[in-house]
């Protein structure tokens, strides 16, 4: 279940290339919050200077503070959230996915696609062959 409804997992779509060549830009990838965080893995956390969450390997653990850096980034982040600040880890990785969630997200497609979705559950349904032969010889 979501955060919200007072689960662990929550999902992450990337973009940019900080992460390259691990991730690419529209990947959608499932985060799971841990009991404890450890080097060397890929974690989402909410960047209090960005404004946004971020998604990026730990690199070193101070006290209670945790140091990120992507993988393609020449340099550490100057953010070091705590735990209670980060979302998750990487738990699932499905690489091109995201870019269909965002185009969902989309009202315009959304609308679309629940238009779709109304036309169909109206639409005449075939009958079963069973249905037609009952239907043969009640008449």
């Amino acid at each position: 279940l979501p955060p919200q409804l007072g689960g662990a997992t929550s999902y992450a779509i990337t973009s940019g290339v900080s992460m390259l060549p691990h991730f690419h830009t529209g990947d959608l990838v499932i985060l799971r919050k841990e009991p404890s965080y450890h080097v060397g893995e890929v974690a989402a956390y909410h960047n209090g200077q960005l404004h946004k969450v971020v998604m990026h390997q730990i690199i070193a653990i101070e006290g209670t503070h945790y140091m990120f850096k992507g993988e393609n980034n020449n340099f550490i982040d100057s953010f070091k959230p705590t735990k209670n600040q980060i979302v998750g880890a990487e738990w699932i990785h499905l690489p091109g996915v995201g870019r269909y969630l965002v185009d969902i997200r989309d009202p315009v497609v959304a609308a679309v696609l629940l238009g779709l979705l109304w036309l169909y559950s109206f639409s005449p349904r075939s009958k079963s062959r069973r249905q037609r032969r009952r239907y043969r010889h009640v008449r």
